[in-house]
């Protein structure tokens, strides 16, 4: 028996969210992707996530700021 999960992807560059997306859907999780960390942020407070991919600096934020949020959440 396989575990799939809800992954959250978060990049600024469209080529790695369409990799991540192809990637992991291909193997039957489901993959939401963004290119900012404030829609991020609103799907991680809603716990619509088991994991999260992001990119370390995003435009808008950068994943070491958004970590202890990510972890309270």
């Amino acid at each position: 028996m396989s575990v799939r999960g809800n992954i959250l992807v978060a990049d600024d560059d469209a080529a790695i969210r369409t990799v991540l997306n192809q990637a992991l859907s291909r193997v039957g999780h489901e993959v939401r992707v963004t290119s900012n960390a404030s829609t991020l942020w609103r799907w991680v407070a809603a716990g619509e996530g088991d994991l999260v991919i992001t990119d370390v600096v995003m435009p808008d934020e950068n994943a070491f700021d958004m970590l202890p949020r990510i972890k309270k959440a």
